[in-house]
């Protein structure tokens, strides 16, 4: 299994996702205190839960969330470099500068091509420091694509 390229793109590009990460994303900035990060408290509700129920929370050292079965692929480019190796890097720049991350994961498993949308949003207990952060993955259309039969 190999992963073809991760990509980061601006928060503007949510309108290009899946409805789920747009919903997670505007229901988190809306309980954000001015610049101050929200708690999980005030975005893990019942209410978010109904709207984004395949949501986690990853916390400090956790790199996996929804793609965890694939943290071993290798990168097309440069196979020395891990998935997992790639997200340990840019969850701790999210947890060091609490900015949200949206990302598009490319993989390759037998020849077929399907790509990963995760959104990446920091919380924290003092509004500073970032405690966890909430992860939605979806999985892009990409895959809807390839997985279409052909006429003959």
């Amino acid at each position: 299994m190999q992963w073809v390229h991760k990509r980061s793109l601006p928060i503007p590009a949510l309108t290009i996702t899946d409805p789920a990460l747009i919903v997670a994303y505007r229901y988190w900035a809306e309980r954000k205190d001015g610049a101050h990060l929200p708690p999980r408290c005030a975005v893990d509700t019942p209410t978010f839960r109904l709207l984004v129920p395949d949501a986690l929370w990853l916390g400090r050292g956790a790199y996996a969330g929804r793609l965890a079965p694939f943290l071993g692929a290798t990168q097309v480019h440069a196979p020395s470099m891990t998935l997992e190796e790639s997200l340990r890097l840019d969850l701790d720049a999210a947890t060091v500068t609490g900015v949200p991350l949206l990302q598009l994961v490319e993989f390759k498993v037998r020849g077929k091509s399907f790509i990963y949308q995760q959104l990446l949003l920091p919380t924290s207990d003092d509004g500073c420091k970032v405690t966890e952060l909430l992860e939605v993955s979806k999985l892009g259309a990409l895959q809807l694509m390839n997985s279409r039969p052909t006429s003959a």
